[in-house]
């Protein structure tokens, strides 16, 4: 059963870093300071990582199984 408490806390984190991003973040400057692009890109990595796990979260309750992996065959599987 999917925990809809728990997706609503990780889908209001996401929201939070995309703000942070958008507020917070000066992306014209990444390339002079080294700060500022990692808050950038980790603050990125964070939410993406809550979208997978989100993504996890639902594919095992639904009993969807794993994705194959990109640019595998179809023989493969």
């Amino acid at each position: 059963m999917t925990d809809a408490e728990l997706l609503e806390k990780k889908l209001a984190f996401i929201e939070t870093c995309v703000r942070d991003v958008r507020e917070l973040g000066k992306p014209e400057r990444i390339d002079e300071d080294l700060r500022e692009e990692r808050f950038i890109a980790h603050t990125l990595q964070l939410a993406i990582q809550a979208a997978l796990d989100v993504a996890s979260h639902i594919a095992s309750d639904e009993r969807l199984g794993s994705p194959r992996p990109t640019g595998s065959c179809s023989i493969c599987w």
